[in-house]
C-alpha cells in the first residue's frame, strides 16, 4: 500500500489549458466567439496600436509640412521670374512685322497709257507685274480719265509674270490726266506641297508662240485691207489643251506699246496653231511686233480640255 501510495502521489496533475474563447457561447446571443477574440486582441495590443497611430500621424505631418516648405521656398526663389512672366502675359505681341514678312508684295504698276482704239475711241492700258513667286493675284481695277471713272474690271496676274490691265472703248479723249486705280487684290497662296517647282509647272502651261507676223496698214489700193490688218499665227506649244482661252494682243513699236486688242478662241488644242486676222480702225499704226498675254488662270482646272479632246 505504501508503494502504491508513493506512485500515486508522485504523479503530477496535467497543466491547465487556457480557456478557448471560441467555444464561448453567450447566453444572450449578442457576442460571438470571434468578436470576443477580436476584443481581447485589441485590449492586449492597445498600447502598441496607439504608438503606431501616433508615429504615423507624425510622419504624415512632417511630410506635409516638408513638402509645403519646399514648394514655398521654390516659389520665393522664382518670384522674380513669376513677376516677369505676368508682365509678359499682360502685353499683346505685335504681329505686324510678321505680316510684312509673310504677306505678298504689292503688284507693281508700270507704264499707264491711253492708246488709240478706233476712229473716235481710245483704249487704256497699264502693265501690272506680280513679283511674288507663290502668290496668285486677282486684281479689281478701274481707270480715272479726265476725272471720270471707268467701269471696274478684273484681271488675273500669275506669279512672277506681267499682265496688261485694259479698258476698251473709251468714248472721248480726256481733258485731263489719266491713271489706274487698284480697288482690290485677292491673293491666293500656292503651296510648295502642291507645286514643288512652281515656275517650271507654270511655264509648261504657258508655251505660246507668235509666228508669221504681218501688220499691213489700210489704204486706197484695191488689195489694201479695210483698216490696219494684224495677221499672225498663234501656236500652242504646250502639252495642254484649253477651253475658250482669252488673250490680250499687245502691238509694239520697238519696246513701246502702241495698241491693244482682245482675242478669244473657242478652243486651243495642244500643239495646234491658229491663224489670227484682226483689224484696227485706229489712226495708222506703226507697230512692228506682237506679244500675247494669256488672260486665263492655269491653276483653275476648268480652263483645260480633257486629254482626248
Amino acid at each position: 500500500m505504501a508503494a502504491l501510495f508513493r506512485r500515486t502521489g508522485a504523479a503530477k496533475p496535467p497543466p491547465s489549458r487556457p480557456p478557448d474563447y471560441h467555444q464561448y457561447r453567450d447566453p444572450t446571443g449578442t457576442l460571438s466567439g470571434r468578436e470576443l477574440g477580436l476584443a481581447l486582441w485589441f485590449v492586449k495590443h492597445r498600447a502598441l496600436l496607439y504608438r503606431l497611430g501616433f508615429w504615423l500621424l507624425v510622419a504624415v505631418s512632417v511630410a506635409s509640412w516638408g513638402y509645403s516648405l519646399v514648394r514655398f521656398g521654390s516659389y520665393l526663389a522664382q518670384y522674380p521670374r513669376h513677376q516677369q512672366l505676368q508682365r509678359e502675359l499682360a502685353q499683346f505681341p505685335n504681329y505686324l512685322p510678321l505680316h510684312a514678312v509673310y504677306a505678298p508684295a504689292a503688284l507693281e504698276i508700270r507704264s499707264v497709257k491711253l492708246l488709240p482704239g478706233g476712229r473716235t475711241t481710245f483704249d487704256a492700258a497699264a502693265e501690272a507685274i506680280n513679283p511674288n513667286e507663290r502668290w496668285l493675284a486677282v486684281a479689281r481695277y478701274h481707270f480715272v480719265i479726265g476725272g471720270a471713272e471707268t467701269e471696274p474690271q478684273e484681271e488675273t496676274v500669275l506669279p512672277g509674270r506681267r499682265q496688261l490691265l485694259v479698258q476698251y472703248g473709251i468714248a472721248a479723249a480726256p481733258a485731263g490726266g489719266f491713271t489706274v486705280v487698284i480697288d482690290e487684290v485677292r491673293w491666293r497662296r500656292l503651296s510648295p506641297r502642291d507645286f514643288p517647282n512652281l515656275p517650271a509647272w507654270q511655264d509648261e502651261r504657258l508655251r505660246f508662240a507668235v509666228a508669221e507676223v504681218n501688220i499691213r496698214p489700210g489704204g486706197t489700193a484695191p488689195d489694201s485691207p479695210l483698216g490696219t490688218a494684224i495677221q499672225f499665227k498663234l501656236i500652242n506649244q504646250s502639252a495642254f489643251s484649253y477651253r475658250a482661252p482669252r488673250f490680250t494682243v499687245g502691238l509694239y513699236a520697238g519696246s513701246a506699246l502702241v495698241a491693244v486688242m482682245p482675242l478669244e478662241l473657242e478652243s486651243f488644242p495642244s500643239l495646234a496653231g491658229r491663224e489670227i486676222d484682226q483689224r484696227s480702225f485706229a489712226p495708222p499704226l506703226t507697230a512692228e511686233a506682237v506679244e500675247i498675254f494669256p488672260r486665263f488662270n492655269v491653276y483653275d482646272p476648268a480652263v483645260y480640255l480633257p486629254p482626248s479632246t
